[in-house]
């Protein structure tokens, strides 16, 4: 096994970047249908691609926010991101895990820049054997025993068994984490968190792409 850096990627949330202080797409056009089961729709967090359903043409952007290639959000966050064209032409060169792009339109924005929605799956991509875990329990000292996983619903399930149990204080917690592939951009499938190789990490920062932010992930990575 070889170990290898890992980053996780979200957007900035900066004013001096995205020139306004709450989330550069605020809202829908069409506020009389601004229902709380329309923004659940939009807020909920999907394991899948999300479906034919979802109204991508309706967003409404602040009228202050610059158009960086990367767009802070208060829909579908955990499904994916809101990147310029000129951002989706960058990841041509790399391999992403379970990644669709969507048309979409964001009034105020759209207008300046042209944008899609890169919408992630969550990506099977943990070999659970090869890895090793722990039980932790918040404000301990130690750590409890190691815990043999085998696989994602293995995981749920002891985890589900374990605070049902001892309360919801209690977690599994990875401490060498064994990927069978590697990808250059993927949903980590425990938490969902974005994450990036150090090479596409290292082609954005040369790039002059806005709009993101990129930070270490504090776990050991082998492949």
């Amino acid at each position: 096994m070889k170990k290898i850096p890992i980053y996780e990627i979200i957007y900035t949330i900066e004013k001096k970047v995205t020139g306004v202080d709450d989330r550069q797409i605020l809202d829908f056009i069409d506020p009389e249908n601004d229902s709380p089961e329309r923004y659940d729709k939009y807020q909920e967090i999907y394991f899948d691609f999300i479906g034919d359903d979802f109204d991508l043409g309706k967003f409404n952007g602040d009228k202050k926010a610059k158009p960086t290639d990367m767009l802070s959000s208060n829909f579908l966050t955990t499904s994916g991101f809101f990147i310029s064209q000129a951002f989706s032409k960058l990841l041509e060169g790399f391999i992403i895990c379970n990644a669709r792009y969507r048309d979409v339109y964001i009034k105020g924005l759209s207008e300046k820049k042209e944008y899609r929605f890169l919408n992630l799956s969550v990506c099977p991509n943990i070999d659970f054997k090869q890895s090793s875990f722990v039980i932790k329990v918040n404000n301990a000292e130690k750590d409890q025993e190691e815990i043999k996983l085998s696989s994602l619903d293995d995981f749920k399930s002891k985890l589900n068994k374990l605070r049902s149990k001892n309360g919801f204080g209690y977690r599994i917690q990875p401490q060498k984490l064994v990927l069978k592939q590697k990808y250059d951009l993927f949903r980590y499938e425990i938490s969902g968190r974005f994450l990036i190789s150090a090479e596409l990490k290292n082609a954005l920062e040369k790039s002059d792409l806005k709009g993101y932010k990129i930070k270490p992930f504090d776990l050991e990575v082998f492949i």
